[in-house]
């Protein structure tokens, strides 16, 4: 992945707008959304090396989700359903061209209002709902 990374050169206009990179949840790696957060870190030092990233050149912006993600940092106190808003069944990096965040960000659109709108709606709905959605992602 490094070699990969570091040939990247600059995101080009015409490379795809996003890009989800969905894991197996029994790599050890992942396991755990606390280790997927470390391999975010990781992947994020390695875009600053390739020049990919770094003080107010990110070309990339990498988000996550995980079957266990929660918004409070440590995990502390009760699951709540707004925590399903980062939730995939699988662990998921996914990555973004800067450039059409910004974009959709300078369309006027309440593009940075989408997260909270989420988790309220989710919290409106409650956890069983947000609960069952998830599970039924593994049903066949």
């Amino acid at each position: 992945a490094a070699a990969a990374t570091a040939e990247a050169g600059p995101v080009a206009a015409d490379s795809p707008e996003t890009t989800l990179l969905v894991l197996s949840p029994h790599q050890d790696f992942v396991a755990t959304y606390r280790q997927l957060t470390m391999l975010s870190w990781d992947l994020q030092s390695r875009l600053q090396q390739a020049g990919l990233a770094g003080g107010e050149k990110w070309h990339l912006q990498i988000v996550l989700f995980h079957p266990e993600a929660r918004h409070q940092a440590y995990a502390e106190g009760p699951e709540e359903a707004s925590d399903y808003s980062i939730r995939s069944p699988y662990p998921t990096i996914h990555l973004l061209r800067e450039l059409d965040v910004r974009t959709a960000v300078a369309s006027g659109a309440d593009v940075q209002g989408v997260p909270g709108r989420n988790s309220a709606r989710l919290q409106g709905e409650g956890l069983s709902p947000a609960r069952a959605r998830l599970l039924g992602c593994y049903e066949v």
